[in-house]
């Protein structure tokens, strides 16, 4: 009986100190005056997207609806604090005055196990600040403007493709397919101008690829999901997520890349575009080792 009871407390002191640790978390944007949604434990207020009821798109949607007067939100991952910002000034503030000390996009990745997310969009710190400073260039307005015709230019071909192949036809369409058409395109002719032929009833190699991406991403987040302890889930991810997930991925990108690169030498085709900027970077010099191939 004795030790059953002992059982007993011990169960209840550790029901009691979970509880306190969570609720020393959780306080953490009531202490700053923060209005936000009430956290549950381990899952704090993003139970819906961790059991992937929700998209997390269609959860911050809510979110902003229900706290559309409130300039800031305080929101939390499991016991991370994460703040909502939903003032305009705010907004221009942490993206253009001081894009400098927020230089983070609030997402972690492994540059072993997830190389080909290694770029401007997820990188942060001083890596970030001379991804940003060297690839400026390709953002000027009048480069933008240049884009702009081409997205046009590519839009029709877009739309003619869509009319002739498929509503003339009256064949069935699937919508998400035709979003990662569009993007591939758009994304090569502006940034890459090499046309990948996406507008075709025949799946092509890049759409194929894209796909593989947004497969693995899925089951990395599975992972991540199962083995909540970070050490544990970190050394797992980059000891297996590279081979499972971005191995062939990241040979595609290789090969991708290198065609379009031996095909300019052989024609002498010069452009103003990613390619161009990155090939006179590697020709001057002007990457170190630390900053990418």
């Amino acid at each position: 009986m004795r030790e059953i009871l002992e059982i007993l407390c011990g169960i209840i002191v550790l029901i009691f100190a979970f509880y306190y640790y969570y609720k020393l978390k959780f306080d953490f944007w009531k202490k700053h005056g923060i209005p936000g949604p009430k956290p549950t434990i381990y899952f704090g207020t993003a139970k819906d997207i961790i059991l992937q009821k929700k998209l997390p798109l269609e959860y911050y949607k809510e979110i902003y609806d229900e706290y559309k007067h409130a300039s800031l939100v305080g929101l939390f991952i499991k016991t991370e604090p994460v703040l909502l910002i939903n003032d305009s000034a705010l907004i221009k503030d942490v993206l253009i005055t001081d894009s400098m000390i927020f230089a983070g996009r609030g997402i972690s990745y492994s540059k072993k196990a997830d190389p080909l997310m290694d770029t401007l969009f997820w990188t942060k710190g001083e890596e970030s600040l001379h991804l940003k400073a060297k690839l400026s260039p390709l953002f000027t307005p009048s480069k933008l403007k240049n884009m702009l015709s081409l997205l046009i230019q590519r839009s029709e071909t877009f739309k003619n493709w869509l009319d002739n192949s498929l509503l003339l036809k009256n064949k069935y369409i699937n919508c998400s397919e035709l979003t990662e058409k569009l993007a591939a395109d758009y994304t090569s002719v502006c940034l890459l101008n090499y046309d990948v032929k996406s507008f075709q009833d025949k799946e092509t190699e890049i759409c194929k690829y894209a796909k593989w991406f947004d497969k693995g991403d899925s089951w990395k987040y599975i992972l991540k999901q199962l083995l909540p302890d970070k050490v544990i889930y970190n050394k797992l991810y980059d000891l297996i997520s590279y081979y499972l997930f971005d191995a062939e991925l990241m040979q595609f990108c290789i090969r991708f890349a290198m065609d379009i690169l031996n095909d300019r030498r052989k024609h002498n085709i010069s452009k103003y575009d990613v390619v161009n900027i990155l090939k006179e970077f590697k020709k001057n010099k002007k990457w170190t080792e630390k900053e990418g191939t």
